[in-house]
């Protein structure tokens, strides 16, 4: 303990000090791995989470949180619909289902695409794309 006590912030210091001299973070990375290979084996786990959620995140897939994606590799099916939502990040209304005695599909449709008009939420838009006046 005595020894870690100093040989690690001098390692710490050398690795920022090296970085900065050579405005290369890359050279300090590579001292610090090198002399404290343990804190890179300890720390694989989360930098693995953290690339896997930035290259998620390049293909505009959301992760709020790093701990589903260890249960999702437990799922064994996936149901999902057919609307797009997946496939194109878009909604697309089908069908309107209207009960007896109420305002017919169109005039419906008519009533939801002018409230839903000012609103940019992608169901709103899919609301007001269904109803061609």
């Amino acid at each position: 303990n005595r020894f870690a006590e100093i040989y690690t912030p001098i390692v710490v210091l050398l690795s920022v000090l090296l970085a900065l001299w050579s405005s290369n973070l890359t050279s300090g990375l590579t001292v610090l791995v090198s002399a404290c290979p343990c804190a890179v084996v300890a720390a694989a786990p989360v930098v693995q989470s953290c690339a896997f959620v930035r290259l998620l995140s390049d293909l505009q897939v959301l992760v709020k949180d790093a701990r589903a994606l260890d249960s999702f590799a437990q799922v064994s099916r996936l149901g999902t619909d057919k609307t797009g939502t997946l496939t194109k990040g878009s909604f697309e209304l089908h069908d309107i289902v209207v009960m007896p005695g109420q305002l017919e599909k169109r005039d419906l449709l008519k009533l939801l695409a002018a409230l839903e008009s000012q609103d940019s939420h992608p169901l709103a838009n899919s609301l007001v794309r269904s109803y061609v006046g």
